[in-house]
């Protein structure tokens, strides 16, 4: 594979798979490749939105009980300065030190993540849900100085930073940087569960840090020097090898991740995307390039802490006219089960987009009748920043495709030896452009295995066509071999939500002594009369024998990743626990 990835193998790739193919298919307004940006890092990019948009709302946070509370551009910009400033000059931090943020959808997020930028330091994103184990794994390997933490995890701290290079924590509550009533009014509805803070941690809050800073920012400077090759972001993932480590992100590789998003929406020479609606969490690198693209666009950012259950969006809809939205299958699944959304669907919506996990058909169609705009499936990874393809808006978009790769990015689909196959045939897909990463954390084993000459090697099966779409098929680890077919679960799982009586489905590959592998699938049905044997049945309609489930589990729920991804290994997990035997 490695071979294949230089020299003459890189012309004769690129002669099948040349950009020219999908700049060609291009709807009117986008630009096949990008010029130079108008600023070099992601900070001062932010801020050119800001002094543009200075009395605009930037970020709204929207509590489940419909409480909200919002910081414009101008306040967003000198909380940002000032927490930049307590990084340099209280904690002395320096250009490329590590902070990790262990944060839910707050207010705080984006003043910590731009403050970081700006005082040159690198954005560790961290799950909050992580456990105590977790978190110090992720703070060891990325050496991060200082934590800040969501003050009902803060027992969670305290643990996760023992035998770690932390030397300051910072605590956040979500009521920091509300007015005074309403910041009281949050605090006493306890919206977050959790423990208090523990008894002898020394921490700093928030609000302290930020006064700190205000008393240097004007006296001192704060801002870093920074260049497109400096890190921005650690941004850890189990990557294309199932190990998790932190994926290099550079200011470049984000500022030009979020240009290359945004010029494939000039499809809409009329969109006027002024507030943006992010019920994802912002540590993930999908809502976190949303988010950054929001900001950068002057938009009003609402926040949602949570998406689970699926309630704590209602609030939203009902207060704000959303003219953009990202969310994972999962999410749009759950939201037109609800009658409030489908009876009042949201009037302006011009741009919404499924990534981070395959999107199912029915979904697609069923979210077009609803809502009357068109579900946009992407694709990326968090070694590209994450975005690699996206079907532009305005264009009907082919069913089961992820659209076309976005300006400035190279793709090839190889075999196992590394050539590159037909147009239309499937192979693993490599990516090259300026959104790649530079590679992994202290890994450079692990790096090697996926990025040959700029070159990533991304884990995934797909399909190109002749327009220059990519289809995503599957992650080449998930694949099922059965009696030596290849069976792919995103296939699978597609046909079986296309019954009328299946909400969601996860398909694995078992162990089995006669075929190798077989097809296990795990049901979560609309009704109560669904059975098992009616699902083999609709799969037998759609698709040859080997693809069809030899078993089906009927269950309440699936396990899911904290964006709503379905976790095909915790479902093989239930399996060997001997669950299901």
């Amino acid at each position: 594979m490695k071979k294949a990835i230089a020299g003459k193998k890189t012309a004769q790739r690129n002669a099948i798979y040349s950009p020219k193919l999908w700049r060609d298919s291009y709807p009117p307004g986008v630009a096949t490749t990008l010029g130079e940006p108008e600023a070099e890092d992601l900070a001062s990019y932010l801020e050119l939105a800001a002094e543009q948009h200075r009395y605009d709302p930037a970020v709204t946070l929207c509590l489940p009980g419909g409480v909200t509370s919002s910081l414009h551009y101008a306040q967003l910009q000198q909380m940002s300065d000032h927490f930049a400033a307590y990084l340099k000059h209280s904690l002395k931090l320096e250009k490329g030190d590590r902070v990790a943020v262990m944060l839910p959808n707050t207010l705080a997020y984006p003043v910590v993540m731009w403050g970081v930028l700006k005082a040159g330091c690198v954005l560790v994103n961290v799950n909050p849900l992580y456990t105590a184990r977790e978190l110090q794994h992720q703070l060891v390997d990325s050496g991060a100085r200082l934590l800040v933490a969501f003050e009902r995890f803060l027992f969670k701290a305290q643990q996760g930073i023992s035998g770690t290079d932390v030397k300051a924590t910072v605590s956040v509550g979500v009521g920091d940087l509300m007015p005074s009533r309403r910041r009281a009014l949050v605090t006493a509805m306890q919206v977050f569960s959790g423990n208090a803070k523990p008894k002898g941690f020394e921490v700093w809050t928030l609000v302290s840090a930020l006064a700190r800073g205000a008393k240097t920012a004007r006296k001192k400077p704060f801002r870093e020097a920074l260049t497109g090759d400096d890190l921005a972001c650690l941004q850890y993932t189990g990557g294309t090898t199932g190990v998790s480590k932190g994926a290099e992100l550079t200011h470049r590789n984000l500022l030009t991740n979020v240009r290359q998003a945004l010029a494939m929406l000039d499809a809409m020479p009329d969109a006027d995307l002024r507030c943006f609606l992010h019920a994802l969490p912002l540590y993930h690198s999908f809502s976190f390039m949303l988010c950054v693209g929001g900001l950068s666009l002057g938009a009003n950012n609402v926040l949602v802490p949570s998406p689970r259950p699926i309630s704590n969006l209602r609030s939203a809809f009902e207060q704000f006219e959303f003219d953009a939205m990202g969310g994972v299958n999962t999410l749009f699944v759950k939201l037109l089960e609800q009658d409030w959304f489908i009876q009042n669907p949201p009037a302006d919506m011009q741009v919404a987009i499924a990534g981070g996990a395959a999107l199912h058909d029915t979904v697609a169609r069923t979210w077009m009748k609803v809502v009357g705009v068109e579900l946009l499936q992407g694709y990326g990874l968090t070694e590209t920043s994450p975005v690699v393809a996206v079907n532009p808006p305005g264009m009907y978009a082919k069913r089961g495709f992820v659209g076309f790769p976005v300006p400035d990015t190279e793709v090839d689909i190889v075999d196992e030896q590394g050539k590159s196959v037909p147009l239309g045939e499937q192979g693993e897909l490599l990516v090259k452009g300026p959104q790649v990463m530079r590679g992994y954390w202290q890994q450079p084993d692990g790096t090697q295995q996926v990025l040959t000459d700029g070159w990533l090697r991304t884990g995934d099966v797909a399909v190109m066509d002749e327009q220059g779409r990519l289809r995503i098929v599957d992650r080449l680890k998930d694949v099922i071999l059965v009696s030596g077919f290849n069976v792919f679960p995103n296939e699978v799982e597609d046909a079986i939500t296309k019954h009328q009586d299946v909400v969601d489905v996860g398909v694995i590959g078992v162990p089995d002594d006669d075929t190798g592998e077989a097809v296990w699938a795990f049901v979560v049905a609309r009704t109560p009369d669904l059975e098992t044997d009616a699902v083999v049945a609709w799969c037998r309609q759609l698709m040859t024998n080997y693809k069809v489930p030899v078993r089906v589990e009927i269950v309440n729920e699936l396990p899911t990743s904290t964006v709503g991804k379905v976790l095909r290994r915790e479902l093989k997990q239930w399996v060997l626990q001997g669950r299901y035997d």
